[in-house]
């Protein structure tokens, strides 16, 4: 192997353990998952989130498996919502969602993946819910990981 092939390898192989800089967006993934926790940059407030979304080729065409949650205890919220529509390999997704069991929201997620861990590189999540898509706004939440991770793969 040549000198310059032994770069390149060194070159891959750094990228894949310690992360690109920036945020990470692959557009060949098809699955976006997420889960741990943050201290909400407005409320001080710690919330904990989990979302999985998967895109699945069936014979009739593409369809997605895709969920959403978060909890703000301190506030007595529980947010569940569902991913409409996603940009595979993205880094927002939208949707539906209740709170607390009510309600029919606009959701719309954006996080920042820094590669893995995501709680030592930074990866941050901000969940806008809205009355409706541009209406007013119902629920914000922002902040950069303490726990968890954020992954397009």
């Amino acid at each position: 192997m040549g000198k310059a092939k032994y770069v390149l390898v060194f070159v891959l192989i750094a990228a894949v353990l310690l992360g690109a800089p920036g945020s990470v967006a692959n557009a060949n993934a098809n699955k976006i998952t997420g889960v741990g926790w943050f201290i909400d940059d407005s409320s001080g407030n710690k919330i904990t989130f989990g979302f999985y979304g998967k895109q699945i080729t069936a014979p009739d065409g593409a369809y997605a498996k895709r969920q959403f949650r978060l909890v703000d205890q301190e506030a007595g919220d529980r947010i569940h919502g569902i991913i409409d529509n996603s940009v595979w390999g993205s880094l927002t997704f939208t949707g539906s969602c209740s709170i607390n069991g009510t309600g029919d929201y606009y959701l719309r997620v954006a996080f920042q993946d820094f590669g893995k861990p995501g709680v030592q590189r930074g990866d941050r999540i901000i969940v806008t819910i809205r009355e409706f898509r541009g209406g007013p706004l119902r629920k914000y939440y922002e902040g950069e990981l303490k726990g968890g991770n954020i992954k397009i793969h």
